[in-house]
């Protein structure tokens, strides 16, 4: 049986082993805020420049009560889906904040389901020539899509369209044209479209089989779908040998059909394309027992992503001892089988496959009188043999909070914040804290990451009775926890916390995100935690720099600079 065990480490099976490569940090480099501001322009905008993969889904606007402001003629709702990140540029500086801005230039309003499933408003930000966005159908595609463009100072508007690979009733269907000329617009300017099988993996519906075979071999081979949106392109998925593409299965639904349905479209509005549209078919896989990963982690960063494979694994091994007629044969059998089946497989790998259209559908199929309506057997006899891959891998960072650092990786800070100058007198730099016994602490420049203040008493004997800590997300572990050995040190000599305040990002004033969610939740619970407190939230929006200061009366100030 497997264990958690360390991906890198020799005891863990290869076909365990993540194959994505880590995005290793950069190391300091502190003479960057010395750059011309053009120059620093330049590098986070370089820094932006890559491929992302959103996933949306599009409702009409009466699945929710609640209220929120919508542009104008919005008909529909927009609600991002898995676990939402946005950049960490949008929280890092002012100056990376509006570098982000003009890079994702089109801004619509949005829904983000956190993770109690309560729904927050918030920002979708895109930046056409670079971002693919996957709708969930074609329903309000019409609006969506004009509002891409017309919100797009540059008039690109959404060129990269995915689409899900299913009954083309629900997945390609158009049902209400409002305006016949804006929808054949709109598809006019289509550049890329992707069909993606979401199950690239055939359900297991009795025990494993008796040995390796070619559908085995490609069920194993299919890319893992995730929560990450950044992906690089890789001209072939350097993992497969020719037998692992000689019965791929192409999912639940025959793509031929959606393609099928997509063309009538284009025939039906008469839409030309005055350009070259490249047409590929993407696969993608889910658990091995897919009613089973709603209890797994939604990967976001390697250790999510070698957890999620533990556990599909682990599954898979509870589902073949139910075949199994005695315990006897439920042990070590089972798990000699297993190592034989997955022994030539390859390291798993998180992201998604494109091939050519061509693969499944040609001109030549086209059926403009093609209902749509599939027999039990075109869905269930799907497996052809595949060429012309390309490997789509997710750009995987390491784990977010890793057990054992010392130091995290810095941040590039922006203007004025060069770690060489000299900090003024009670000042409290950014991803730094500070404790004091009378004087006043302070810290300014509070534009997205998180500030934690602390007072107290000492009923007997004195110390230090503030602590003020402004917590940068990157390295925030060397400044939160500076502050909360300081408070266990203090309370260790008889410290009665008083106030404990926590600011924190408004969520829905400015693009929350699940990555910004998780952040300060773990802030302020680190901060109940060391206090025995609940601290006081309060939440700012990032268009304004704070200021934060504790006086020598112990009052604790925030506002706006």
């Amino acid at each position: 049986m497997v264990s958690g065990c360390n991906q890198d480490s020799n005891d863990t099976p290869h076909y365990l082993q993540i194959f994505n490569p880590p995005l290793e940090p950069r190391g300091d480099f502190h003479l960057f805020a010395c750059f011309p501001a053009d120059i620093r322009w330049l590098v986070w905008q370089h820094y932006l420049s890559h491929e992302r993969w959103v996933d949306i889904t599009l409702r009409s606007r009466s699945f929710t009560s609640e209220r929120r402001e919508q542009i104008s003629h919005q008909d529909y709702e927009i609600v991002l889906d898995r676990r939402w990140k946005i950049s960490k540029l949008f929280r890092t500086t002012s100056e990376s904040r509006k570098a982000a801005l003009a890079f994702y230039r089109v801004q619509l309003p949005c829904w983000y389901e956190r993770k109690d499933k309560s729904m927050v408003n918030s920002t979708l930000f895109v930046c056409p020539e670079l971002d693919t966005l996957m709708l969930n159908s074609l329903r309000a595609f019409e609006n969506f899509a004009h509002d891409v463009w017309t919100h797009d100072s540059r008039r690109i508007g959404l060129v990269n369209l995915a689409l899900k690979v299913g009954h083309p009733r629900f997945t390609t269907k158009i049902r209400v044209i409002q305006n016949v000329s804006v929808l054949r617009q709109c598809l006019s300017r289509i550049e890329r479209l992707v069909m993606m099988s979401q199950r690239g993996t055939k359900k297991i519906w009795r025990d494993l089989p008796s040995g390796p075979n070619n559908t085995w071999r490609s069920n194993q081979a299919i890319p893992i779908r995730s929560g990450i949106q950044s992906f690089n392109r890789l001209q072939y998925d350097p993992r497969l040998c020719d037998e692992h593409l000689k019965r791929v299965f192409r999912g639940d639904w025959n793509p031929r059909h959606s393609f099928n349905a997509w063309f009538k479209i284009l025939s039906n509005l008469q839409v030309q394309h005055r350009h070259k549209v490249i047409y590929q078919f993407g696969s993608r896989r889910e658990a091995w027992i897919s009613y089973r990963d709603r209890h797994f982690p939604t990967i976001s960063d390697r250790e999510t992503a070698a957890e999620w494979v533990r556990r599909d694994f682990e599954e898979l091994r509870k589902w073949s001892e139910r075949f199994r007629q005695s315990p006897e044969e439920q042990g070590g059998q089972i798990d000699d089988e297993l190592t034989r089946l997955f022994e030539p497989s390859p390291r798993p790998v998180v992201g998604f496959w494109l091939f050519p259209m061509e693969s499944v559908f040609t001109p030549a199929d086209l059926n403009l009188d093609d209902t749509g309506i599939l027999t039990k057997l075109t869905i269930v006899q799907t497996f052809v043999t595949m060429s012309g891959q390309r490997l789509c891998s997710v750009r995987m960072a390491a784990a977010a909070h890793m057990q054992g650092n010392k130091h995290d990786a810095e941040i590039i800070e922006g203007e004025g914040s060069s770690d060489e100058e000299v900090p003024q007198p009670g000042e409290v730099r950014m991803g730094k804290f500070g404790t004091s016994k009378s004087a006043r602490i302070y810290t300014t420049g509070l534009a997205t990451c998180v500030r934690v203040a602390v007072t107290g008493r000492y009923p007997n004997g004195s110390g230090d009775d503030r602590f003020l800590a402004h917590v940068a997300e990157s390295k925030h572990k060397a400044a939160l926890q500076g502050l909360i050995d300081a408070l266990e040190r203090a309370r260790g000599n008889g410290l009665q916390v008083v106030e404990v305040v926590v600011v924190i990002l408004a969520a829905g004033e400015d693009s929350p995100d699940s990555e910004q969610d998780d952040f300060n939740e773990e802030v302020i619970n680190k901060v109940q935690n060391a206090t025995g407190m609940q601290p006081r939230v309060i939440d700012h929006t990032s268009d304004e720099d704070y200021k934060m200061s504790i006086e020598p009366n112990k009052r604790i100030n925030c506002s706006a600079e």
